[in-house]
């Protein structure tokens, strides 16, 4: 079974009611690009991280667990 990335991210955008789409579109992205970012198969820039962030409010102390892996 594959384990699921990101899966503090997704939790944030779960509980904000929020899809991948919709997310994309507020930071200027398409859904395909950051579908990538979180399936793994990109990386997240600084600049998406920031964006991404601001968004759905996370506080910086919870970037390393919303946008890295271990």
């Amino acid at each position: 079974m594959a384990r699921m990335r990101f899966w503090k991210l997704r939790t944030i955008m779960f509980e904000r009611e929020i899809t991948i789409k919709e997310l994309a579109g507020q930071i200027g992205r398409c859904a395909t690009y950051l579908s990538l970012r979180m399936n793994g198969r990109e990386p997240f820039t600084t600049t998406d991280i920031k964006k991404i962030a601001t968004e759905l409010d996370i506080p910086k102390t919870e970037w390393v667990e919303c946008f890295m892996e271990e």
